[in-house]
């Protein structure tokens, strides 16, 4: 299992129109030759109000109304902890507030990657907190696994969150789309963990499912053809820039 966090830290905030193409893609059905479609089953929404299936002529709207909870939810988070909150500054309420600046970071994009050789043990996997469901699917066992996995990077399970497992590759995965800001009390700052410590999660994850771990290995071979990359396209804006003189 291996634990990626799309998208560090950002310097510029980022825009509702760019989590609704997100979510437009996570919930599009495609088929594929190979897995015979990209969505493994149904998604899971935690802390929205859902009243469609996402599915067919409605996903538009659908998309539009997840973006917009997630806007408000971003938005009004942690406004009791200002410091015009206070009684002897005269708090006018909640909805004074409204329209405040939002993190710039304000959702985070979350992939649960995991492995092949894995498939038959997700069928119905150890859980150490509750026993699982007879027969339960192996996309909500999935979607389990990650939602226990991010208990080791701090989350609250308090925000809205959008949960879709994908089987467009020869691996499973779990997208995780979930909103930073916290009511009442600020920010969960997931961007802190160092590939690194993710790569420790990952493994500690790993072993209370008995899934297969992520080796060193691969993470260099990843981390050198990051370097080439950066070389290639340092090479291609050198040349671009030399046909412009």
């Amino acid at each position: 299992m291996l634990i990626k966090v799309i998208r560090f830290k950002r310097k510029t905030p980022r825009r509702t129109t760019q989590l609704r193409r997100l979510l437009k893609y996570l919930l599009t059905p495609k088929l594929i030759e190979s897995t015979g479609g990209r969505l493994m089953g149904p998604p899971q929404f935690d802390h929205l109000v859902v009243t469609k299936t996402p599915w067919g002529d409605v996903l538009e709207h659908f998309v539009t109304d997840i973006v917009e909870q997630f806007d408000f939810y971003a938005r009004e988070a942690g406004v009791c902890q200002k410091s015009c909150a206070k009684a002897s500054l005269g708090c006018k309420g909640l909805g004074s507030c409204i329209g405040r600046d939002k993190p710039n970071d304000w959702y985070v994009h979350i992939i649960f990657s995991f492995s092949p050789k894995d498939k038959s043990a997700l069928r119905s996997p150890p859980d150490p907190h509750n026993i699982p469901a007879k027969g339960a699917s192996s996309t909500s066992n999935l979607i389990r696994i990650a939602k226990d996995a991010l208990d080791f990077l701090g989350w609250d399970q308090v925000q809205p969150a959008v949960f879709v497992v994908h089987s467009d590759k020869e691996h499973p995965h779990v997208h995780a789309v979930i909103a930073t800001a916290l009511f009442p009390d600020g920010y969960w700052d997931v961007f802190k963990f160092q590939r690194s410590q993710m790569l420790e999660i990952s493994n500690l994850a790993s072993d209370a499912f008995n899934l297969t771990k992520v080796t060193l290995k691969p993470r260099v071979y990843q981390s050198k053809w990051e370097k080439i990359s950066r070389g290639v396209r340092a090479a291609r804006r050198m040349k671009t820039s030399d046909h412009t003189k």
